[in-house]
């Protein structure tokens, strides 16, 4: 069909004027390709970080401190977890402000134990001992007395 105004071709006006594209804007293209660079260099930066610290960390000769006391955590935390059922209430004896306490109330969390904060309302008595590191692997154990 011939367009008697002589416009083969265009498309039919809207009435609204079009806006520019700005994706299209070599402006636009250059601020999101520098924030992709930016983006990726500081995600680079960070990823190094972290590895370096981490050969650090296992060439450190000062780190056979941390394995002992690594080794002591799991020791405790699974005796506790071998020793006393869930939902069962335990006390500990020892200082409220101690690690052990404090390390006690964690892993007693994680199994479904309660501790309670007198031994009259308790099922079991713990505390944590030191022992040869042939009886119990890191030198501590967990010892877990009955109440009543």
């Amino acid at each position: 069909m011939d367009d008697p105004l002589g416009r083969a071709g265009e498309q039919p006006s809207t009435g609204v004027p079009s806006r520019p594209r700005l994706s299209g804007h070599p402006l636009v293209r250059i601020v999101v390709v520098l924030l992709a660079v930016v983006v990726v260099v500081l995600a680079g930066h960070g990823a190094q970080r972290a590895a370096q610290r981490g050969v650090d960390a296992a060439h450190d000769p000062n780190r056979g401190g941390d394995r002992v006391f690594e080794t002591q955590m799991e020791t405790v935390r699974r005796q506790l977890s071998e020793q006393v059922p869930a939902a069962s209430t335990v006390y500990f004896k020892g200082s409220v402000n101690s690690l052990w306490y404090q390390r006690i109330v964690e892993f007693a969390a994680m199994d479904g134990i309660i501790v309670v904060p007198d031994a009259a309302r308790a099922d079991y008595d713990l505390s944590v001992v030191s022992a040869p590191a042939s009886v119990s692997p890191g030198g501590m154990r967990l010892v877990v007395k009955r109440i009543g």
